[in-house]
């Protein structure tokens, strides 16, 4: 059960500036993108709850899984070959307030045939495979909104064309507070797993969550 915040104020942050991973060491967005997955859904988080900006507990983990067929739901989608993933995006409709997000890291994996929307990638025993750190820890500064924000990543992701996806993001205690925002498009199926808290520290991208959510973010996969 997600515990009860009190009433909080959302003074402070900064203001709105183009931004993606919060480096610039990294390449640009490659031009092949596919998605958004699982659906097309412009449907948002609450304020209030979990998803992958959300400040409203300062520091998360979180986890979800993309089907077979949801991946290759359109026929002219290039991953339903297979092929290397070298970014994802996710439309913001409003920037977290405290930011950078420390630490935050992203891991993809392949799950195995039988894994549902439902399915838990976090869990031990649940078949993953090729569990990869995509996204290592970095600074990152997710201050755009109204627009797909990308993080590229440290490390491609080979996908093999067959089996499900599972994904988990996690990051350390925000500066400055806790804030109801950071918020982006969401499917209204499937679950969320997820864990998160005030405390100082860092979830990581090997932790187990077990809190649940009835929807999963919408993301876009970039191919080169």
């Amino acid at each position: 059960m997600t515990p009860i915040k009190g009433l909080i104020g959302l003074g402070g942050g900064s203001s709105s500036i183009l931004v993606s991973s919060g480096e610039t060491t990294l390449p640009p967005a490659p031009t092949g993108i596919y998605g958004p997955f699982p659906d097309t859904s412009t449907a948002t988080n609450i304020s209030t709850s979990t998803n992958i900006t959300n400040i409203y507990y300062r520091r998360t983990v979180l986890a979800f899984t993309y089907t077979y067929n949801e991946i290759t739901a359109n026929g002219t989608n290039a991953l339903a070959g297979g092929g290397t993933i070298n970014a994802l995006s996710f439309y913001q409709t409003n920037a977290p307030t405290y930011r950078p997000l420390p630490n935050y890291a992203v891991a993809m994996m392949h799950m195995p045939s039988g894994s549902t929307s439902s399915t838990n990638p976090t869990a031990s025993g649940s078949g993953r495979t090729n569990f990869t750190t995509v996204r290592s820890q970095h600074s990152f500064n997710p201050s755009s909104t109204n627009t797909y924000i990308t993080i590229s990543f440290s490390t491609n992701f080979v996908y093999d064309g067959e089996s499900a996806l599972g994904f988990v993001f996690a990051w350390g205690q925000c500066p400055t507070n806790y804030s109801a925002s950071g918020i982006s498009y969401i499917s209204n199926t499937g679950t969320m797993y997820y864990n998160w808290t005030d405390s100082s520290g860092t979830y990581l991208v090997t932790d187990y969550a077990t809190s649940t959510r009835g929807w999963r973010p919408c993301l876009r996969l970039h191919v080169p």
